[in-house]
């Protein structure tokens, strides 16, 4: 991604508001976020922004980021959630020439997604799975959260002791979170 794109992020757990912010760092003209979960939604848009919050619970994701586009679609779309019904929106969604990268990998028991070859072939889509980081690609981003260009502080919700381990994973489970973490 970069200058002048439009950006849908799919998932706004850690790694969709990393990526929701990354977009804003390297000059997306629009960056949406879109997340099944409205509590999550709501905490997550507060932290990182996005100039449009899209309920999927509430509304058809495809048809909100076609209607704040005027129908062009997304440059770019990243699916960061492990779910196949994202994925198949993220290429309805897709502009002509877009690009998808699927960054959320999907359950062993269920990787399988219908995709409409038509539109990637008639569209020109291009997309891209994204797993694991190269050194370079650290250093990259230790350099942005150093320099401030990527914040992530704010994205650790709760913090919790050993002790706390179930809350945790209820509060993951129930969306109330970002990211949170266990410490001693």
């Amino acid at each position: 991604m970069g200058p002048g794109d439009g950006v849908v992020v799919m998932g706004a757990g850690p790694i969709g508001c990393l990526h929701t912010r990354l977009a804003r760092a390297r000059g997306a003209a629009a960056v949406f976020l879109v997340e099944p979960n409205p509590d999550r939604l709501a905490r997550a848009a507060q932290l990182v922004g996005p100039d449009a919050a899209i309920d999927a619970s509430a509304a058809d994701p495809v048809a909100e980021v076609l209607r704040l586009t005027d129908d062009v679609g997304a440059d770019v779309v990243i699916t960061a959630v492990a779910a196949g019904q994202a994925q198949e929106q993220a290429v309805r969604m897709a502009a002509r020439s877009g690009r998808i990268s699927f960054f959320g990998g999907l359950p062993k028991d269920a990787p399988i997604i219908g995709c409409d070859s038509n539109l990637v072939h008639y569209r020109e889509l291009s997309i891209v799975g994204a797993n694991g980081s190269a050194p370079r690609h650290n250093k990259r981003a230790l350099e942005l959260i150093a320099a401030g260009e990527v914040a992530v502080r704010d994205l650790i919700t709760h913090r919790l002791g050993l002790d706390g381990v179930l809350e945790a994973i209820e509060t993951i489970r129930s969306g109330a979170a970002i990211k949170v973490t266990i410490e001693q």
